[in-house]
């Protein structure tokens, strides 16, 4: 994305170290069965914890601080980096290693363009069921993913297949709909232990972040992300609250400067920073 001067210049330059890791996106790493005896969900969460557990091992042969290390993301990366941030099993001060806690991994967090949510872990599971029928791997569309025994025969011929023609199965659904597009991480522990988007949001670790948008984000897209703001926000009742923010928008009542999608993001970096203060960090 970025030209390789403009990071050697911005980073490189001030005595930083910046690591890029890889992870997997899309179908690769976002498959989502019933369960995780077959495959775990947010298999791209699981790259980015060994992206960082590997930064933290060796980052001091390379010159840099492995207890000075800042996850940084931008639009979806930002996305990432909040939730990582905001997960109670990446604890920035234990010292001690539990089985479900990843600790010290990183002590910072910067959030560019970033518009907070987790994807619908049902939906996830719908598109993959998706995938694995147009890839012949089951009879319909309709099967029951909560068998463990019938998950690994869908996934073994998954694995049969090459993965560019996954990726074109991929971008076939994403051509004939936005909706179909498979992407951001789902909440679901490892690392984001939470019954709901509120209970997840309360109560960080402390950590110090940084995060903001520009002024006019995405004023040229219509994407109806409203009632992702109402579930953000902890709003009780959702249905009446959209209604009146479409009749408002309709009829002109409440007129609006920006899109929706551009004030989800104004909203998230507001809210994420308010979290984080709250909690005691910077």
């Amino acid at each position: 994305m970025f030209k390789d001067e403009l990071l050697v210049n911005n980073f490189g330059a001030n005595d930083i170290v910046l690591v890029i890791p890889g992870f997997r996106l899309g179908f690769l790493g976002l498959l989502t069965f019933g369960s995780d005896d077959v495959v775990p969900r947010n298999i791209g969460a699981h790259d980015i914890l060994a992206a960082l557990q590997f930064v933290k091992d060796e980052i001091k042969n390379f010159g840099g601080n492995p207890d000075d290390i800042t996850l940084f993301g931008h639009s979806g990366g930002g996305t990432t980096a909040a939730q990582f941030a905001l997960s109670k099993q990446i604890d920035p001060d234990q010292k001690v290693c539990g089985m479900n806690n990843f600790y010290r991994l990183f002590q910072k967090a910067v959030m560019m363009s970033m518009s907070f949510g987790f994807a619908d872990a049902s939906h996830m599971q719908n598109l993959t069921m998706e995938l694995a029928y147009r890839a012949r791997c089951v009879p319909s569309r309709t099967v029951d993913y909560n068998s463990a025994e019938y998950v690994e025969g869908v996934v073994q011929c998954l694995r049969n297949l090459d993965s560019m023609e996954i990726l074109r199965i991929q971008r076939q659904m994403e051509d004939e709909d936005e909706w179909q597009k498979p992407e951001f991480l789902i909440m679901t522990a490892p690392p984001f232990d939470a019954k709901d988007l509120q209970e997840f949001l309360a109560n960080p670790k402390p950590r110090t972040i940084m995060t903001g948008t520009t002024l006019r984000e995405m004023d040229d897209t219509n994407d109806p992300v409203e009632y992702n703001i109402v579930e953000f926000l902890g709003i009780k009742n959702r249905k009446e609250v959209l209604k009146r923010f479409h009749d408002d928008r309709a009829s002109n009542r409440l007129p609006f400067n920006h899109s929706a999608s551009t004030q989800a993001m104004f909203l998230s970096s507001y809210v994420i920073g308010h979290k984080i203060r709250e909690a005691g960090g910077k």
